[in-house]
Parts: structure tokens; sequence; C-alpha cells
């Protein structure tokens, strides 16, 4: 065979093989094929590291030890001779006011004081006359007393004059501002002609800072975080100018005075650090963690690692496992119990079994609840019940054995369900109900044990329909919050009961309550309970990660329509200390509608916030209901109730009043005036 052939057989041969290396390729990876176990899963490395607790906040930096420069005169200023960040030394000139008429009224006052001690040394010439004359008895002794309090007067103005020429020989070197210390000029005020006007305040010209080699932190930490705040505990923080950079500081102050802002109370905690770089410029803001606790070497997992969904594969694998460890846990008591020898076992194992009417006559010889019953003879048991309504008569029986029977009205069972049929004797036919509220409560009470038992709720009846807005209202100590934890399924009524959504969960345990509460009850607070290190969007996210068969993409996507839902498109990746205190209630209000909520349950939503955001966040209620949402509002404030559809009032546990709001107040309308009024 020529080598030119047996080269093309053998090239074509090798082509052959890599085509069908590459099919068996792409069929192994594109072919359809069932979900296993571990399919979709993004693998991360465990790792030993240190885990830590922080307090997270911002605050803006300045110098420890700044002075504001200002003045004590009015004028125009002549000079200014000092810029920004212009070194300064403690007497130099930094400014000069014009001094022309701090000059006259220097003058002024001097030529007042010439005239006081000329009319002072006229008034010692007439005593001294008046008396020699007195002396010689020429003179009363009243009239003398009149020229030295003349002496006395003149005395005093001189005094005076003096006073008003040394306040203006000091107004006039006044003129002249001098730097108070050693530093530098963080901040300039003022332009060269511009005229200042001193006061009751003192305007500031100025501003000195002795030393940037330490500066300070202001730190604003939220109520809720500031017992883990302690002087001298480590602190962490970086700058946006320098992200790169992690710094370090110490707590040296927490101020007592609180900082109310829309409702939400902060404290200032002083933070120091050393800038001997000069990283750190006066104003530039801070994110800063305050270290709580710190534990050293341990393992450590990505954070997405425990937020894992699994998929159907792996949930069948999951369910497999347990329902074998079960089984495997229930096999040991088992076999734990077959080796203890049962009490009584030997003695009734040689006892002959009795008949069923003789061992009917025994239990009733051994519990006084059945004895009646067995001494009845037989026959008697049956009338008896007949005559209690228990067991209807013969009649009534094969009726039930055929009905239909001679045109009375009977049942038939159809598609697992039974239904009334109308026969001739005129039973009227199926009529459709109404439908049943979305929750129903029926004489609910709530007791908390103790030496004196506290009767919080006494025989609540309360229905909400599907699509209404409820607000409950009452003093402090009524039963609001009661009501509202039994309702949310929080907590578990002493007696009554309880149907949302046509489940009875007045009697659920803890676990199936959660389960309840995750699927059907939305839930805004008071206090808007934001994770603080974590975004808007993420905090939106968290009620999701409780539901194993949503894929991730999927809770991100319903996380950014809840938000967009409650106006904060634009606000996804904000973390809690970048939002006013309105967008915080509204991203808690978007967590809450998250999970598609058959009721959203808002306690006090808007206790924390100022009279317009509070009526922005009711304005958004209000839409939130017209578009089907069921709302349930406690609160204590009848503007607040008047945005309702219903106001239930409740007094000592017990209802009071239920009335419908023809016109319920249009809290968007609200909103817009206090704005308008503020602005």
């Amino acid at each position: 065979m020529p080598p030119t052939r047996r080269l093309w057989q053998t090239a074509a041969l090798l082509a052959l093989v890599a085509l069908l290396a590459g099919a068996a390729w792409a069929a192994w990876r594109f072919w359809p094929r069932a979900a296993g176990p571990l399919d979709g899963l993004t693998w991360g490395e465990v790792t030993r590291g240190d885990l830590e607790v922080v307090v997270s906040s911002t605050g803006a930096l300045e110098a420890i030890d700044a002075v504001e420069v200002g003045t004590q005169v009015s004028g125009t200023l002549d000079e200014v001779r000092a810029d920004f960040n212009d070194r300064v030394t403690k007497g130099q000139v930094l400014a000069v006011i014009d001094t022309r008429l701090l000059d006259a009224a220097l003058r002024d006052a001097e030529a007042s004081l010439e005239r006081a001690r000329a009319q002072h040394a006229l008034a010692e010439s007439d005593l001294a006359r008046r008396v020699q004359l007195h002396a010689h008895g020429l003179l009363p002794e009243g009239e003398l007393r009149s020229f030295e309090t003349a002496v006395v007067t003149a005395r005093a103005s001189v005094v005076s004059a003096e006073a008003q020429v040394d306040r203006a020989r000091e107004n006039r070197n006044n003129a002249v501002i001098r730097a108070p210390i050693d530093g530098v000029v963080v901040e300039r005020a003022v332009e060269a002609g511009q005229t200042v006007a001193a006061s009751f305040n003192t305007p500031r010209l100025f501003l000195l800072a002795r030393d940037l080699a330490r500066m300070r932190i202001l730190a604003e930490v939220d109520e809720g975080d500031i017992g883990q705040v302690r002087e001298d505990q480590e602190v962490r923080f970086t700058v946006a100018a320098h992200p790169e950079r992690e710094l370090a500081g110490q707590v040296r102050q927490i101020r007592l005075q609180p900082k109310v802002e829309q409702n939400v109370v902060k404290y200032t905690v002083v933070v120091e650090t050393g800038n001997e770089e000069g990283l750190l410029l006066p104003g530039m803001t801070a994110t800063l963690d305050f270290l709580v606790e710190r534990v050293a070497d341990v393992l450590t997992v990505p954070g997405t690692a425990v937020r894992v969904r699994p998929n159907a594969a792996m949930q069948a694998l999951l369910d497999k496992q347990r329902a074998e460890r079960q089984a495997a846990r229930g096999c040991a008591r088992r076999c734990q119990r077959g080796r203890r020898p049962r009490p009584g076992r030997r003695r009734l194992a040689g006892r002959r079994r009795r008949s069923g009417r003789s061992a009917l006559r025994h239990a009733a010889a051994l519990d006084p609840r059945r004895r009646g019953a067995a001494a009845r003879p037989p026959g008697a048991d049956r009338a008896h019940r007949r005559e209690a309504g228990r067991d209807p008569p013969p009649a009534r029986r094969d009726r039930a054995r055929h009905p239909g029977g001679h045109g009375g009205a009977g049942r038939r069972r159809g598609g697992g369900r039974t239904e009334r049929r109308a026969g001739a004797a005129g039973v009227p036919g199926p009529v459709s109900a109404p439908a049943p509220a979305l929750l129903a409560v029926s004489r609910l009470e709530k007791v908390y044990p103790g030496a004196e038992p506290v009767h919080a709720l006494r025989g609540i009846d309360l229905a909400v329909e599907h699509g209404e807005f409820l607000a409950l209202m009452g003093a402090s100590g009524s039963g609001k919050s009661t009501l509202m934890n039994l309702l949310g399924c929080l907590d578990r009524p002493t007696a009554g009961r309880y149907l949302l959504d046509g489940e009875d969960v007045a009697g659920l345990d803890r676990d199936q309550r959660a389960r309840v509460r995750n699927r059907k009850i939305g839930f805004v607070f008071q206090g808007f309970n934001l994770l603080a290190r974590t975004s808007a969007v993420e905090n939106v996210e968290l009620p999701l990660v409780y539901d194993a068969a949503l894929h991730s993409r999927e809770a991100r996507s319903r996380a950014v329509e809840a938000l967009a839902q409650v106006g904060l498109a634009d606000r996804l990746e904000h973390e809690p200390s970048q939002l006013s205190g309105g967008q915080q209630q509204r991203v808690a209000i978007a967590r809450a509608l998250v999970n598609r909520p058959a009721i959203l349950l808002a306690d006090e939503p808007t206790g924390n916030l100022d009279t317009a955001t509070s009526m922005e966040i009711l304005a958004l209620l209000q839409e939130l209901n017209r578009g089907g949402t069921t709302i349930v509002l406690v609160t204590h404030e009848a503007d607040i109730a008047a945005c309702a559809g219903r106001i239930v009032t409740l007094s000592d546990g017990r209802i009071v009043g239920d009335e419908r709001v023809a016109a319920p107040l249009d809290a968007a309308a609200r909103a817009a005036a206090l704005r308008e009024v503020a602005a």
C-alpha cells in the first residue's frame, strides 16, 4: 500500500475517533437527566479562623482639640491674614476689623472721662467752701449734706467714664483677631470686606485644630446596641478615601445625652485614634465595628452555606436519611424495652381469656363510670341511648340504611362528600354558604398565671374579612398587644377558638405555630428589627430562607419585587444605618410582604416616626390594602386609627366598640400637606 494512502487512512481514523469522543462528551454534558443531590451547588472552603461579634455604626472625624475663633466687636473685615491649612502660632494676627468707628468711640469715651473729672473737681471745691461757712455757723447742716452728695456723685461719674474708656480701648484692641492656640487653620468662614455682627452669639471666623496627629470619631449608636459598647473597647474602622486600610481606635467616652431623630434614640460614642500618617481628615465619614466578643481558631464556612436550599433529589435523600435515623432510634427503644420485664406480665400470663361480655362486666366493676351500663339488662342500653338522643329509633335506622325511600329526604355520597338532596317532602336543596372570615376568634381568653392571675383578655369575639383594614385601639393595658400576639400565633390562648384562613390554630404547638406564621402572617413592629450589617434586600429575603423549595434566584427576585412595592427599588444594597427611619420601616413592611401572607399585622408601626413620616407609612398601608392585603393595625392614636376602614376599641380585655369608618382619612394627602407646611 502506498505510504500516502496509509497516511490518509490513519488521519481519517483519528478524525473519526475525535468525532465520536466529542459526541460522547456532548451527550454526557447536554443530554437531559434527572437532577442529582449535588447538582446546582457551589462549593466553598471550610477554614479555621477567628469569629467576632461586633456592633456597627458610622461617625464623623474631627480634631480632638479644636477651637472656634470669633469676634466680640462688629465691623467690616479690613484684612484676612490666614487661609485654610495655614499653621499659626499663639498670638498671630488672623484678621483685622476696620477700626475707624472704634477709634471714634474711644475718643468719645476719653472726652466723657475728662468731663467727669472736671465736674468732680468743681464739686470738691464747692464742698470745701461750704465746710468753712458751716464752721462759722453761716450754713445749715442740711445744705452742707447736699454738697457732700454732689461730690460723691461726681466721683462715681469719673469711675463710670473710666470704665467706658477701658471698654472702648478693649474693643479697639479686639479689632485685631489673634490665634488663641498653636495649630492649623481647618476652616475659614470669612473674606476680606465682609461685615461681621457680634451680638448674643459670637460669629465664627476660623476653626483651629491644635494637633491633627490625634483625632476622634463621634459615632451614633442605636439604643438597642449601646449596652454592648463600653469604654476602652477596641474599635476597627475604615474610611471611603482608603477602603483598603483597616484602622484601629478605642472608645473614650459614652455620652449620656440621648439624640432623638424621627423618634429613634441614639447615643454618641467618642472614639479616639491616631493619625500619624495624615490619612484622616476632619469631616470624613468612618464606618466602625465595635468589637464585642472574639473566639479564636474556629471552623468558618461561607455565609451562603447556611442558606442553601436543597433540590428535589437532595431533599429526598435527606428525608430518607431522617427516616432511617428515626427507625433506628425506634428499634433501639423497642429493644431496650424488650430487655426490661413489664410489671405484672408473669402474674397475668396464666389467666384465661375472658369472653367479651365477662370482660365488659369485669371492666365495669373496675370503672365506676361503667357500672351502670353493665348492670342494665340486654336492650336497656339501646333504650337508654335513645332516651338520651344518641341512638335513633328503629324506623330512623332503617331509613338511614335505605336513603331516599318513600319520597323522604335522603343522603347520598358522591365525590367524597355528602350532600343533601331535595325530595317530595319539600326539603330545600343545597344553599351556598357565605365565604368564611379570614380571621375569626370566639370567646378568646388569656390568663397569665401567678399569685394573682391576670385576665388579659375576657371572651373576645372578633371576625376580620378578606381585604379589610382594621385598627385595634385602646389605652395601655387594655389587651391590644396580648390580642395581637394571639392573632399572630406568637402565643396560645387560655380558652376559646381561633380560625385563621379556615384553620383552627388555637391548639397548635410551638413548631406548628411557627409554620403558620411563616406561611400566612406578616409582621410589622414599632422597632424595625433589621439586621445591622445586612443590606435592605437581604433583610427582606431573610424570611424566605425557611422555604426549602424556593430557589435562591426566586427568593432574590421576590425580595426585589417587595422593595419595589414599597418604593425602595433604588435602595436595595443600602444598610439600615444608611436609611432614614421611614425607609427602615418600609424595609420592614417589604419583609412582612415577601412571603405573600394572608394577613398583615402591624403593632404600632409609626411609634418611632414623626408625624409626616407616619402618614407616609399609613399611605403605603392604605395602598397595599386597596391592592387586596388584609391589615390589622394596633395603635393608641385616634388620627392613626382614622386611616382604617374599621375601628375596634378594647378596654380591660373586652371589646367595647366596633364601628365602620365611612370615609377613612387620606394619609397620602395628609402627608403631602404636612410636608408643604414644613417646607
